[in-house]
This record gives structure tokens, C-alpha cells and sequence, in this order.
């Protein structure tokens, strides 16, 4: 699951991204809209401005990076609202995590000392090369 929650994030800021930008771009080169006779404002692009190609490929971008979020929240599983069923998985987690820590101290404790003994013999092991050293070179 958390790698779900990731990628939604991720495709997130990625929607995050593309709506800051093209707001951007919109009001950087988007020309002022033309006042008809009467007032009425007219849905007409200006020429060299924005094209319509550019906008619909904008909003096509942007519709489908918000078909991914919805697809990645689609996949997310179910969260049960039951507060003693969700305090029972606590409990269970709990319980599981307590097990596991207490292997893992065994585990480390069985590494401790099988460390110890390979540190004896390689101090035994050096011991025995230097003492051989010290006889040669009398």
C-alpha cells in the first residue's frame, strides 16, 4: 500500500505541476479578451496568442494525469471505518511487532556472542603470527 500512496503523491505533484504551469503560460501569452459593440466579452482567440490546439493539449495533459490519480485511488484498498475491528488490528500488529522484536533480540544476541568467539580466534590467530615474528627475527 505504501507504495500506492507514493505514486499518488508522485502523480499528485505531478497534476500540481502541470496546473501551475499552464496557468502560467495562459497568462503569460494569452491575449486580452475583446469587448463586443455592446459590451459583451467575446470567447474569440486573438490572434498570436494561445492556440486552441495548445489549450485543448493543456487540458488533455491535465485529463489524464487526473485518470492516473483516479485509477491509483481506485487501487488503494478499502478502509475499514469500524473502530473495534481497526483497534483489533492494532492489537494484532502490536502483538506481532512484540514477537518479532523479541527473535530479532535473540537473533542479535546469537550474533554478539558468535562475534565475540571470531574475535578471540582472530586475536588468538594474531597473537600466534606476531609471537612467530618475534622468533624469526631473533
Amino acid at each position: 500500500m505504501a507504495d500506492s500512496v507514493t505514486q499518488l503523491q508522485n502523480q499528485i505533484n505531478t497534476l500540481c505541476q502541470l496546473m501551475f504551469n499552464y496557468a502560467g503560460t495562459l497568462q503569460r501569452d494569452a491575449k486580452p479578451a475583446t469587448i463586443g459593440p455592446n459590451g459583451e466579452l467575446n470567447d474569440a482567440l486573438t490572434e498570436g496568442g494561445v492556440t486552441r490546439a495548445e489549450i485543448d493539449e493543456m487540458a488533455a495533459t491535465i485529463a489524464e494525469a487526473n485518470r492516473v490519480i483516479m485509477e491509483i485511488a481506485r487501487a488503494l484498498p478499502e478502509i475499514d471505518t469500524d473502530e473495534k475491528a481497526a483497534r483489533k488490528r492494532i492489537a494484532a500488529l502490536h502483538a506481532e511487532h512484540d514477537k518479532v522484536s523479541k527473535e530479532l533480540e535473540t537473533v542479535i544476541a546469537q550474533a554478539k556472542a558468535e562475534l565475540d568467539v571470531i574475535n578471540a580466534a582472530f586475536k588468538a590467530a594474531a597473537s600466534g603470527v606476531l609471537a612467530l615474528d618475534d622468533e624469526a627475527t631473533d
